[in-house]
């Protein structure tokens, strides 16, 4: 009996570990997918971007596309959520099309919450997404 209760208190304290560990954050400028993995050839390349401006019901989101890959960039912009990972099936804010860098602008948001965001840009070869961000609207 004493050797399953050691087994079951192992099992819980690996359990507590492995899900405490953080997914490291890195720079990206190079095209990656949904998940964090390399896009390949031809995608866009992004930067993560950057809130500033942090107020009580918005923010603003600076991004920039730096390359558009082998097809023109026709959507990028910020998409968001409350939970974490965002990916265009969430809420997002479109910065219209093209390179070069851009500006989101939220308004309308909920004091004290935090908001996490990733920059995406897609051409014809799909979608990619740099790394999240988060900000805590003021109170």
């Amino acid at each position: 009996m004493k050797s399953l209760t050691q087994q079951i208190s192992i099992t819980i304290l690996l359990a507590i570990l492995f899900l405490s560990c953080e997914k490291p954050s890195l720079e990206r400028t190079n095209p990656f997918d949904e998940n964090g993995e390399t896009a390949g050839t031809g995608y866009p390349q992004i930067t993560d971007g950057s809130v500033e401006d942090v107020y009580s019901n918005g923010a603003v989101f600076y991004g920039e596309v730096i390359s558009q890959g082998a097809g023109e960039v026709y959507e990028k912009g910020v998409c968001y959520n409350f939970s974490g990972n965002p990916s265009l099936s969430f809420m997002r804010i479109s910065a219209g099309g093209g390179s070069g860098k851009y500006e989101c602008v939220f308004s309308g948001m909920l004091p004290g919450y935090t908001y996490y965001l990733r920059a995406y840009a897609t051409n014809e070869k799909g979608t990619v997404y740099g790394n999240e961000v988060s900000f805590v609207t003021v109170e």
